[in-house]
């Protein structure tokens, strides 16, 4: 292990006890894991959970040593005392703290980046880049939920609506939201040159091949479908189903066709309720707004001094037709389809080999396998003079599928 050095509470060098670093990063974990096995030896420190624990290495094709896992936390200790007594130090780097529950409400129209600004105030976590995810997202309302969690469903939503991928990474300078497959070096594996063993596999499971579109329900109703999109139903209907988004309800103009409907409604509400004077203002008001109102407010005027209610009911039921209870305010649909679009996934393959170690490499890196390009999924390093990494991998297709929908 002459390669690496651990160091422990930034004073205590473990390198002469260090049996073997095993490093795992993966796409769908919250943070970076290493786990150290020491022979055990009375001169140890006395270890405290919690407490700082940094790794240091050469990088792949480098001579100078760097941090790998700067931010470490020492998160499990475990005591083996058959045979050589050993000490099993299990590491995660800061970023394991977003398992922290909190509660977020986020208006529409944020993005995820400002949002993973916000969610690192809360847990004063050192902050570094956080690039512009661009994508405009829904409302949202996160209560009592890990806030890991609620970056995931930020991040994926930016997916869904077209945005690139991105993931939280710590760094030597802190917490970073950077978009996946920006590594400069792009190593290539081949099966009959670098590769000792590798694995491929394909599978249905995670497929969807159909997605209804649902619109706003009435109270104690099914939700009306409001389209359908097919996608490789060759394989059988696999099927997932979205909610069509309110937008933010705006003020609409009193001269505006939406305006005149929402009275529309309001109208037919009051008439069914029996509040006929209510409803009688609303079609005065109704009559204000058309360009010629003469004809309708003598109508009204006459039925009422008449007291010819009933006359005055059809009037109503005749002007009014359909729409929103709130003429105030007119809501409006997003179309989802592109959503829907993106939620469609056929089978998938993804590709598991072992290599000598490259401890550079993180999840979300593209590497070359094969002439296929792919993006890392989870790598498994363990460290060492001859290391050896494993490496799960697969096409943009399958890391959208697998982590971001």
């Amino acid at each position: 292990m002459s390669q690496y050095e651990v160091i422990y509470a930034n004073k205590y060098r473990l390198g002469d006890f260090v049996k073997n670093i095993t490093i795992e990063d993966n796409l769908g974990e919250i943070s970076f894991r290493a786990v150290i096995t020491l022979e055990y030896d009375e001169s140890l420190p006395s270890f405290s959970l919690g407490e700082r624990i940094r790794i240091s290495g050469t990088p792949y094709g480098m001579s100078e040593m760097k941090p790998i896992l700067y931010y470490g936390i020492l998160w499990d200790i475990e005591s083996d005392w058959k045979g050589h007594k050993e000490l099993i130090l299990t590491v995660y780097d800061l970023s394991i703290y977003l398992k922290s529950e909190e509660e977020f409400l986020f208006q529409a129209n944020t993005t995820a980046s400002s949002r993973f600004k916000a969610y690192m105030r809360v847990t004063s976590l050192p902050l570094s880049t956080v690039e512009d995810t661009k994508i405009k997202l829904s409302k949202a309302l996160y209560r009592a939920k890990p806030i890991y969690e609620m970056i995931r469903d930020d991040l994926k939503e930016t997916v869904l609506k077209g945005g690139d991928f991105y993931r939280v990474y710590m760094s030597t300078q802190g917490m970073e939201l950077r978009k996946i497959g920006q590594n400069k070096d792009v190593y290539v594996f081949e099966t009959d040159k670098n590769i000792e063993n590798i694995t491929q596999k394909r599978t249905i499971e995670g497929a969807v091949t159909r997605v209804k579109i649902l619109g706003l329900a009435e109270n104690d109703q099914l939700s009306p479908i409001k389209k359908v999109l097919d996608g490789d139903i060759q394989i059988g209907v696999i099927q997932k189903m979205i909610q069509e988004e309110v937008e933010q309800a705006e003020k609409s103009s009193e001269n505006s066709e939406e305006y005149k409907k929402a009275l529309q409604e309001q109208i037919i509400a009051l008439d069914q309720a029996g509040k006929f004077d209510e409803a009688k203002k609303l079609l005065q008001k109704l009559a204000g707004t058309e360009k010629s109102t003469a004809g309708i407010e003598e109508q009204i005027a006459k039925m009422d001094q008449e007291g010819k209610y009933d006359d005055l009911i059809g009037l109503l039921q005749k002007i009014s037709k359909s729409g929103t209870k709130d003429p105030s305010t007119i809501k409006k649909t997003k179309d989802m389809t592109d959503v829907a679009k993106n939620m469609l996934q056929g089978p998938s393959e993804d590709f598991t080999f072992t290599t000598v170690d490259i401890n550079t490499i993180r999840a979300g890196d593209i590497i070359r396998l094969n002439n296929m390009e792919l993006y890392v999924c989870s790598v498994r390093h363990e460290l060492g003079d001859t290391g050896r990494m494993t490496i799960t991998a697969g096409s943009k297709d399958y890391v959208k599928r697998s982590f971001y929908i």
